[in-house]
């Protein structure tokens, strides 16, 4: 459990399935220089990789398996054994961890792979007359909504930045769940709420979860969501951001 920053109680850490150790092994050669500029290139590159490692925070490892692209969140696990075996090589063995079982799609370059905006539903125009006539006049009709059109077997990373102006913004699902937010946000604001990590933050940086009133809306592949809010403005927006999974 972790206690509520700003009220009583507190809230369950996220539970992954079994993390997904890795050990990474191979070499490095210089070749084709002389002597003490090998020395000195295969030094500068150990010192390199060993900064490389991530020892705390979580980086991408990048998968390729025949141009198929992925990426792992790993830290590294136990002390990695890199050695300096000649002047002109060196050779290295790191177990590493994925907490997150999930492979996760593209490089890990950006944040998301795919996004969608969507504005607050409305409809304007159209016409309909007390009695039969042959012709229609249409109304233009915005529903609001993103389809996170996400693929592979494991539920996707999915962000739902809410862009003010917005008084009490609601997240819709097709299912019938709702995510009710009790904050008013003025133009050039934006609230992040992340479903896969069960965050919210005003302007990406200062926490605010304890404004949700109601349960989560689980992230899945195929799921359309909507914005909806207690006053309208045609400037109320939300940007879905998401990204393929698989394990």
């Amino acid at each position: 459990m972790t206690q509520n920053q700003f009220s009583d109680g507190g809230h369950m850490t996220p539970a992954y399935l079994q993390s997904h150790p890795m050990i990474l092994e191979g070499r490095a050669l210089v070749s084709g220089r002389p002597l003490r500029e090998s020395r000195s290139l295969i030094k500068a590159a150990m010192a390199a990789f060993n900064a490389t490692i991530p020892v705390r925070d979580l980086a991408p490892l990048v998968l390729s398996d025949f141009g198929d692209v992925c990426h792992r969140l790993i830290r590294q696990e136990g002390d990695p054994d890199v050695r300096l075996v000649s002047d002109y090589e060196f050779t290295f063995s790191v177990q590493l961890v994925a907490p997150k079982a999930r492979k996760l799609g593209g490089d890990g370059s950006a944040a998301y792979q795919f996004s969608a905006t969507a504005f607050l539903p409305s409809t304007t125009g159209g016409l309909q007359a007390p009695f039969t006539v042959p012709f229609s006049i249409g109304a233009t009709v915005v529903n609001g909504s993103v389809t996170v059109t996400a693929t592979g077997d494991a539920p996707p990373p999915v962000l739902v930045r809410i862009n003010g102006p917005a008084v009490q913004p609601i997240i819709r699902d097709q299912d019938g769940g709702s995510m009710l937010l009790d904050i008013s946000l003025d133009a050039g604001q934006w609230l992040d709420v992340d479903l896969d990590a069960r965050t919210i933050k005003i302007n990406s940086t200062v926490n605010r979860r304890n404004l949700l009133r109601g349960p989560w809306i689980v992230p899945r592949s195929g799921m359309v969501l909507s914005l909806d809010a207690a006053v309208y403005d045609p400037l109320t927006s939300m940007t879905v951001f998401w990204t393929d999974a698989s394990y």
